[in-house]
């Protein structure tokens, strides 16, 4: 395919001439990504994350139900975030990230929270599961070394995505009450 150079030649003629009128607009529209990101980049650099280790009771038996009912209640803390905070300011929805590690064959309950609802979690666990200990605990990623995997240890994670709108729930209510009732 040869390339028509009359036509880049005109083009770059009428970019000659007339440079003044895409470059604010160029310019304009750098600008704002890039205060975009660097207020994104602030807000979440300020967030003071905690994490608390959930020890449950050694017998648990309770329905499921419960865990459903704690998940719910953390739902419950959801702000949306006005459109002027988000694009001024950069902020963002807080979110929660619940996790299960083993290290060295013992399994931990961790949940990672910004330090403002440490409290409100906590609240929502005692509710649900009265005999459960939780203590805030150093993050344990950082004890793992920055290259990994290595020889030395072997991971695996994964992230669950949902393979209908997010309105639907995991299981129906129907078949979560069979299995729990």
């Amino acid at each position: 395919m040869l390339i028509d150079y009359e036509i880049i030649l005109r083009a770059l003629a009428l970019l000659k001439l007339y440079w003044w009128i895409p470059t604010p607009i160029f310019l304009a529209i750098l600008s704002w990504q890039m205060w975009q990101e660097y207020s994104l980049d602030k807000f979440l650099k300020s967030i003071k994350w905690v994490v608390l280790e959930i020890i449950p009771p050694p017998q648990v038996e309770r329905s499921p139900k419960i865990a459903e009912s704690l998940f719910a209640g953390v739902h419950g803390t959801y702000k949306p975030v006005a459109s002027k905070s988000h694009f001024v300011k950069g902020e963002v929805p807080m979110w929660f990230s619940f996790e299960i590690a083993s290290n060295g064959g013992q399994l931990s309950f961790f949940i990672r929270t910004p330090d403002n609802y440490k409290n409100v979690i906590e609240s929502h666990i005692f509710a649900q599961y009265p005999e459960a200990e939780i203590r805030v605990v150093d993050d344990y990623v950082k004890l793992l070394p920055k290259d990994l995997p290595n020889d030395q240890y072997d991971l695996f994670g994964a992230d669950l995505v949902f393979t209908k709108d997010v309105a639907y729930p995991i299981k129906p209510f129907p078949v979560f009450d069979d299995e729990c009732g």
